[in-house]
């Protein structure tokens, strides 16, 4: 299983590492080309407002 952590803000780096802990292969996401190879996604908590506007930034709302 592949899970990606979207990688804008917050503690995605913790995130990811508990994952591979568990024995998912997780990587961090910045692009929406990433999304195509994932499984599942999360998306650390932390300030909606600027993960809001950075995931425009990134062109990953509508592809989410």
């Amino acid at each position: 299983m592949r899970i990606g952590v979207i990688a804008l803000q917050g503690d995605f780096a913790e995130h990811t590492a508990v994952l591979s802990r568990c024995g998912v292969d997780a990587l961090p996401v910045r692009l929406p080309s990433q999304l195509d190879e994932l499984d599942g996604i999360v998306i650390p908590g932390g300030e909606s407002t600027t993960l809001n506007r950075l995931m425009a930034e990134y062109s990953l709302i509508e592809p989410l």
